[in-house]
């Protein structure tokens, strides 16, 4: 299927999404699509709020253990699957970490 027709949900998000107050800075953010793949969310000085996003190539399977890691060195965001190099993304900006637990 199109990137575009996956949806995603989230595993875990750092920060704050508030409707009522119209507050948003819930990035870094880690998701899991319909298929199965992974996407990471973040903010940058360069995007907006969640607008510097890498996707996963590999997926994980239903009911299997997968360990993954996250990875900020410089300007680039690496994602791993079980110890192997998934994908990796050069940041057009600079990494914007926010003040939410």
């Amino acid at each position: 299927g199109n990137k575009l027709d996956r949806r995603w949900c989230p595993l875990l998000r750092k920060g704050i999404h508030e409707d009522a107050t119209q507050q948003f800075a819930n990035a870094p953010g880690l998701l899991i699509g319909s298929d199965g793949s992974l996407r990471v969310e973040m903010t940058s000085d360069f995007h907006a709020i969640d607008e510097e996003v890498v996707q996963s190539n590999g997926r994980l399977l239903p009911r299997r253990w997968v360990h993954v890691a996250v990875v900020h060195a410089q300007s680039r965001v690496s994602l791993y699957m079980n110890g192997m190099l998934d994908v990796s993304f050069k940041l057009r900006g600079k990494l914007q970490p926010n003040d939410y637990p």
